[in-house]
């Protein structure tokens, strides 16, 4: 898939993209998400009869859309992409998160926003210089709190599908998320699994909501680091492209369908993902041993030069 179709008015680039489902696609983007713009992916499905995109014909009615941002459980702004979003987001967004609901901590201790492992909805709102009129709020796991990693691993999965609950219950058709946990939050472990848990906790949603009627049919990862770009590509490749064999049962499944049902209505679409590479996906780079520098310590280097994340 190329870039050029991707119509954004920002520095966010497309990587790649995944069918995984008949109406949910999953697209790997490059930048920062405080940079997205919806509506991208709506004018890339031709119509066979007249040649134009029948999701495009949509746009007529607004594109409700949210970007998740990787919060805190105080909500009330952080540095990195928290930071960058509190900053393009304005006043209206600070008072919004401001107004969020005090709860209960599970774990004791002071109220909370939004527990870890779960997600707010702020808006709909004129959010300044974003893009968007909704920010969801998720709190990824601060892993260093804990010795076995099994729950806070669960905790970031659940922060990915109660974000993708959130905007469902909002009506939002597109979502775009931060990498939650990514970061400093990732403590001793690995990217390839957070950014594992990430993927997983999409097709979690997806697989428990896809038989009904379809609210979020575009999810997107962004990827700000060049090596969580690479990492990503790679997880996404290993856990979302089918393999050639799957890929030969269901073309002789397919065959054997159209033969003996050639007067019923066209087959759904495989549940499989489809990959559809970007010409412009990130080559591969030396890792973090071989290089002393990982995706953390680019956004550290970038906030203290005052680049938004």
């Amino acid at each position: 898939m190329s870039g050029s179709i991707f119509p954004w008015s920002s520095s966010l680039e497309p990587l790649a993209s995944y069918a995984v489902s008949r109406n949910v696609s999953l697209h790997i983007l490059a930048g920062s998400v405080a940079d997205y713009a919806p509506g991208a992916f709506r004018a890339t499905s031709q119509d066979n009869t007249h040649g134009e995109s029948t999701k495009k014909q949509r746009l007529i009615a607004p594109i409700l859309a949210a970007i998740v941002n990787a919060a805190n459980e105080g909500c009330l702004g952080g540095g990195g992409v928290d930071g960058a979003i509190s900053q393009r987001g304005g006043i209206n967004l600070a008072k919004d998160r401001q107004a969020l609901p005090l709860l209960p901590n599970p774990s004791g201790g002071p109220d909370v926003r939004c527990p870890t492992g779960r997600a707010v909805a702020t808006g709909p709102g004129d959010y300044g210089r974003l893009q968007v009129p909704y920010v969801i709020h998720a709190v990824g796991p601060i892993y260093n709190q804990w010795r076995d990693l099994a729950e806070p691993n669960a905790l970031l999965q659940s922060a990915y599908t109660t974000s993708l609950q959130v905007a469902q219950a909002n009506g939002i058709s597109e979502v775009a998320f931060a990498l939650l946990s990514a970061g400093v939050f990732r403590g001793q472990q690995t990217l390839e699994e957070v950014l594992s848990i990430a993927i997983r906790g999409v097709q979690d949603f997806v697989q428990q909501n896809d038989e009904g009627e379809t609210v979020i049919e575009e999810i997107s990862l962004v990827a700000f680091s060049s090596r969580e770009q690479k990492v990503l590509l790679e997880v996404a490749t290993k856990l979302l492209s089918p393999s050639e064999e799957s890929q030969s049962e269901e073309s002789q499944t397919e065959d054997s369908e159209m033969a003996s049902t050639a007067t019923n209505s066209p087959s759904e679409a495989s549940e499989k993902a489809t990959y559809i590479p970007a010409a412009n996906s990130p080559s591969s780079e030396p890792d973090e041993a071989s290089t002393g520098t990982s995706g953390d310590s680019e956004k550290e280097s970038a906030i203290e030069n005052g680049k938004e994340l």
